[in-house]
């Protein structure tokens, strides 16, 4: 009788230490899973800065190719403007009582007509350039 006793009291014993062990092992566990999550949050934080940052350099290189194409069709549309400007201009200046006032006229109208195209273009490039400041800041 005494063997079953010290063997139940050997079980009994072994039972609140697994207890005691399996209960250790679980904080322990809680323990590192919080330590890796407080690891880990740092890391996330860097990760969704950076793809913020990524966003806006995206948005500034778009602003940057728009003002490129702006600039290329207003510099194709002033040519075209000239080449069917200088249609008249071209008749009116062969005509001798007409010559002088036409060449003063084309040249307010070219005037105008070149700083009207470079102004949009001028005016496409500075507010890309101000986007790309703002979003990413001065290069």
């Amino acid at each position: 009788m005494l063997l079953a006793e010290l063997a139940a009291l050997v079980t009994a014993i072994g039972v609140v230490l697994g207890v005691m062990v399996g209960r250790t092992l679980r904080r322990t566990w809680l323990e590192v899973a919080a330590a890796t999550a407080d690891v880990r949050r740092p890391e996330a934080w860097a990760n969704e800065a950076e793809l913020f940052l990524q966003g806006r350099v995206r948005i500034a290189d778009a602003a940057a190719v728009t003002a490129d194409a702006v600039g290329l069709t207003a510099g194709v549309t002033q040519t075209a403007h000239r080449i069917i400007a200088a249609i008249p201009f071209s008749v009116l200046g062969a005509i001798p009582v007409t010559r002088p006032a036409s060449d003063r006229v084309r040249t307010v109208h070219d005037g105008t007509a070149d700083a009207v195209y470079g102004g949009i273009a001028t005016v496409a490039d500075r507010v890309a350039t101000a986007l790309r400041d703002r979003l990413t800041g001065p290069d």
